[in-house]
């Protein structure tokens, strides 16, 4: 008798016998013996099949057993399930859960996406069939390095086999999952795709190819070396002059293609060249043909030398060829120093999108956009400005360099360039045309200022200055414009992103938590007190004769009540006290780390600060607002959040019954003004 394991795979049939008759597990006159269990938290049924003749005549019939237990066990695991599938499928990024094996045991619908691959052909792989050959060796030594605990997980850049035989790079993140014993269970992956930078790193591959057709296009010699002498790029010339085939060149010591004297000069101005960081020249003779040697240093971002530029002119010509040679040389260096440039700008401003995409809120993109831009515009001040859609206003949210040229507050039709939807230029020398929020006492050389623009309509402005002309050449200033489009998307997408969770999370009349998240924050600070041994206290609060005030003045006038009472809650509690509103006129503060004398009287300032509103409408005075609040605190009152909410929910009925107006802790009765003994 075969045994049959069938792993976490539903064929969405209406019964499991079903399911694995038309899988081919099980034949239709055969008995499916199912067994229960659970591994690393995920439900697992192991089937036994039988034929169902070989069973009435091998054993009796069996007695009816009571499965309640097991039903109740299978909801749990389902409802559990359920809630790590929601988390699991909703994850930005590709996840599976591997066996330690290196079988894919679970996966998710954006690893798929990812690989091209359905869920069923992911399962009939292996890990290690969707990598290069030449990875498996360092994958299962990484591997092994987490079975035994020298790490707790690792992060690598792989390449992964598509479905359709392309290739993604992706960076993998590994860990291993141990059970409470510290026995090995299963291994989860985390794959994200880093197409952007194979992008950057395609474009740095472009800008080099660009940089040898330059090279070629010179007829004299000339070459890129490391610090070590090493031939980095070359062109034709040097390679006739060598009688050596370019790509034989590039990779190997310069001096090991050279004469053992001329390369001993080599050697020394190189050396002097690293050391002085100023460029060196010096002549030799070969073959009877007089040449001039120039090197230059070429420094990276950080300021140290990284290459030399090797330029080798024949001046056996007359002396006009001579200086056309030489100011070609200069151009090429310059062209050279502006394809770093652009290439440097184009890592800086992906280095800004990487960073933008990653913020929690536009506050935190706010604080780091200085630092972002400072880079990209060196001699210059900036200022970044959100326009207030209401009033009109753009509202400097941050700055860098000095001096700021610009008012921190202004009115859009202040600016050139919003006013005009298009970029606006400015110099010292047309003051009439900079932008009247540019202050006047400290005009600058040269100002830029760029309309920000989001799904069309306009978000903000970005405003660039200098006091040194020639900062913002069309280069910088088609850079601004590109910036601008990207942080204008960001900050959109930002603002978009924290509108979503805040109407998730909070009620829209009143401005506090809603229920869902009430719920959801009581289990988080009951399970975070019982951890630390901590205190956290519950006040229900309800006001009073709702319905008949409603009634009264109409449910424009309760509302107005609502919206006044959460903001008086909002402001009268600390950062990190949670109002929320429980449903109708009822509200629930929870109120972490406080003891129940503090919460009482806490609760009790709300209730008279309540009872002093005056609110007006267009037609009349609402006055006589109270309030009748319930006080349970943890662990007094209750060990549970059932215990705890019924028991300041018995509170406030009392405080109903005591007459209203009046705050009562759980279990005591209270006097309004007094703490009770």
């Amino acid at each position: 008798m075969a045994g049959i394991l069938l792993l976490g795979l539903s064929l969405g049939l209406r019964t499991e016998a079903q399911s694995l008759i038309l899988a081919g597990l099980m034949a239709p006159e055969t008995l499916a013996i199912a067994t229960l269990c659970t591994l690393g938290g995920l439900g697992l049924r192991f089937y036994r099949s039988t034929p169902l003749l070989s069973v009435e005549r091998e054993n009796p019939p069996l007695s009816p057993v009571d499965l309640s237990e097991q039903a109740n066990a299978e909801a749990i695991l389902r409802d559990n399930e359920e809630r790590f599938r929601a988390i699991f499928e909703q994850a930005g990024v590709g996840m599976a859960i591997l066996t330690l094996e290196g079988h894919f045991f679970r996966i998710n619908q954006k690893l798929c996406d990812l690989l091209g691959y359905s869920r069923l052909e992911l399962f009939t792989q292996r890990y290690h069939d969707l990598l290069v050959d030449a990875a498996h060796d360092d994958v299962d030594a990484l591997a092994q390095m987490l079975l035994t605990g020298e790490q707790s997980s690792y992060c690598a850049q792989q390449r992964y086999r598509r479905q359709d035989g392309s290739w993604l790079w992706g960076t993998t993140t590994l860990s291993l999952v141990r059970d409470g014993e510290g026995v090995p269970k299963y291994f989860i992956g985390v794959i994200e795709d880093i197409s952007l930078q194979q992008a950057a790193f395609q474009e740095r591959e472009a800008a080099e190819e660009s940089l040898r057709a330059l090279l070629n296009a010179i007829q004299e010699s000339a070459f890129l070396i490391d610090t070590h002498g090493v031939v980095l790029q070359g062109n034709q010339a040097i390679a006739q002059r060598l009688q050596i085939p370019l790509k034989k060149l590039v990779g190997s010591p310069i001096a090991t293609h050279l004469s053992p004297d001329i390369a001993q000069v080599y050697r020394h101005q190189a050396k002097t060249v690293l050391n002085t960081g100023q460029p060196s020249q010096f002549n030799d003779i070969v073959e009877g043909r007089h040449y001039e040697n120039s090197i230059y240093p070429i420094s990276d971002r950080d300021g140290h030398i990284s290459r030399l530029a090797v330029f080798s002119i024949d001046l056996t010509e007359s002396k006009q060829a001579e200086d056309a040679l030489k100011q070609a040389n200069a151009q090429l260096l310059d062209k050279v120093a502006q394809l770093e440039l652009r290439h440097q700008e184009m890592v800086l401003l992906g280095n800004m999108n990487n960073f933008l995409q990653v913020c929690r809120s536009v506050a935190e993109a706010h604080r780091m956009v200085a630092d972002l831009l400072r880079p990209l515009f060196p001699h210059c001040s900036g200022e970044l400005f959100r326009l207030n859609a209401i009033e009109q206003w753009m509202t400097q949210v941050a700055a860098w360099g000095e001096p700021h040229t610009s008012q921190s507050q202004f009115p859009m039709q202040h600016c050139w360039a919003l006013r005009r939807s298009q970029p606006h230029w400015g110099t010292a020398d047309s003051a009439g045309l900079l932008c009247p929020h540019i202050h006047r006492d400290q005009s600058p050389a040269e100002s830029l200022c760029l309309p920000m623009f989001a799904q069309g309509e306009v978000v903000g402005s970005l405003h660039l200055s200098s006091h040194i002309a020639g900062s913002l050449d069309e280069a910088k200033q088609q850079l601004a414009h590109t910036v601008a489009e990207h942080l204008a998307l960001a900050l959109a997408s930002l603002e978009l992103r924290e509108t979503l969770k805040t109407q998730s999370t909070h009620d829209p009349l009143t401005g506090l938590y809603n229920r869902r998240f009430m719920v959801e924050a009581l289990t988080y600070e009951l399970q975070r007190s019982q951890r630390h041994d901590l205190t956290f206290c519950v006040v229900m609060l309800d006001v009073d004769h709702f319905k008949q005030f409603n009634d009264t003045f109409g449910h424009d006038a309760g509302d107005l009540v609502l919206k006044a009472l959460g903001q008086l809650l909002r402001q009268n509690l600390r950062e990190t006290d949670l109002p929320c509103r429980y449903g109708g006129e009822e509200m629930v503060l929870i109120l972490p780390e406080m003891d129940c004398s503090t919460c009482y009287q806490r609760a009790e300032t709300i209730r008279h600060q309540v009872e002093a509103l005056h609110l007006e409408t267009d037609s009349q005075t609402l006055n006589g607002v109270t309030v009748s609040m319930g006080l349970a605190c943890f662990p007094k009152h209750g060990q549970t959040e059932a215990e705890i909410m019924q028991a300041a929910d018995t509170a406030l009925y009392t405080a109903k019954h005591k007459g209203r107006n009046c705050t009562v802790v759980a279990g005591k009765l209270s006097v309004a003004g007094r703490l009770p003994h």
